[in-house]
């Protein structure tokens, strides 16, 4: 499900940053009130995305200028056209300025292998990078306008988890997730299906081991069964919050975020909770934003997982039986001859 960049948006507020060791060669042309091109000679590349680019030139450009863009790394080149939709003082530079290049629409199938091979050569810790600064930057836009953001990222999860322990991976980025949220604790859960329980994959602030319950408890639970995200204040929804685990663990849980987690064939497997907003009552709608982009992440680390067992009691993940004899019910003695 996540394998393919065609199957997400990679909004424009949300570029990769272009650095100067990349030996990414650019040229950009502009057009001039005769209507010919010309190029724009202190253009540098600042960042990527698949719809668009940005530079800084101190030429000034106005909004709607149509654009030329070459574009080589290593043995790929391409060539694009776009348009200015954007433009802001460069804060590094006051005497030039920071232009947002939208690509046409014809020509992002270009930008798309270019990025792919691009952000491919990026070292676990610079995508990691990526990943958050663009989760905080509001350069193009605000952030409360469109968070959904990493699509991009997506398909290199499994190359970047290839580079080391998938626990090691999953850890360090629940402490960014924890630093972006600014929340006390952060918990991935999956479903074991032999069990009938939601265990932690990962967990920030507690050993994980202790992070196991029945798949329909607490807002964990709800959220799995239902998947639906959920954003409460415990102190005043006591209804679905379940206090077993704090009582296990001596934590006091005043806030959760909590967002389904999906595999390849869209079965909810689990769930990431963030516990405790730092100076808050409870999560904002920006958060709830950026845990949905964050819940395809790991999906995408998880779109592989498709546990079955004969005693699940979930449906989607209990092993087909011969229907000759179905026993119907849930009383004691109809779970007795199941066994």
């Amino acid at each position: 499900m996540f394998t393919s960049f065609e199957e997400f948006k990679f909004f424009q507020s949300f570029r990769i940053p272009v650095e100067k060791g990349d030996e990414v060669r650019c040229l950009i042309e502009y057009e001039n009130d005769m209507g010919q091109f010309e190029y724009i000679k202190d253009a540098n590349l600042a960042d990527v995305s698949v719809t668009g680019i940005g530079f800084v030139s101190g030429s000034r450009l106005s909004v709607g200028t149509n654009i030329r863009i070459s574009l080589q790394f290593k043995r790929l080149r391409i060539d694009v056209e776009g348009h200015v939709v954007r433009s802001f003082g460069y804060e590094l530079e006051e005497d030039k300025m920071l232009y947002g290049i939208e690509v046409d629409q014809e020509d992002q199938k270009n930008m798309r292998r270019f990025i792919e091979q691009y952000v491919t050569s990026f070292s676990p810790d610079r995508a990691r990078g990526c990943l958050a600064n663009m989760a905080l930057s509001e350069r193009y836009k605000k952030a409360t306008e469109s968070f959904e953001v990493f699509s991009l990222m997506l398909s290199l999860f499994k190359d970047i988890t290839a580079f080391g322990s998938q626990e090691g991976f999953l850890n360090n980025m629940l402490e960014e997730i924890s630093r972006i949220l600014n929340a006390q604790r952060a918990s991935i859960f999956l479903i074991n299906p032999k069990t009938n329980e939601l265990e932690a994959a990962a967990a920030l602030g507690i050993d994980k081991d202790l992070l196991k319950f029945d798949y329909r408890k607490g807002i964990a639970g709800s959220v799995f069964t239902t998947g639906v995200p959920l954003n409460i204040d415990c102190e005043t929804d006591k209804v679905r919050f379940s206090e077993e685990v704090d009582a296990k663990t001596g934590f006091l849980t005043k806030s959760i975020l909590c967002s389904p987690l999906t595999n390849r064939e869209d079965k909810v497997i689990g769930v990431i909770e963030v516990l405790n907003k730092r100076n808050e009552d409870r999560f904002t709608m920006e958060d709830e934003k950026m845990m949905k982009v964050l819940a395809l992440i790991f999906s995408s680390v998880f779109h592989n997982y498709n546990p079955i067992s004969e005693k699940s009691l979930i449906r989607r993940f209990s092993t087909p039986y011969d229907r000759e004899y179905a026993y119907i019910g849930r009383s004691t003695q109809t779970n007795e001859i199941r066994k």
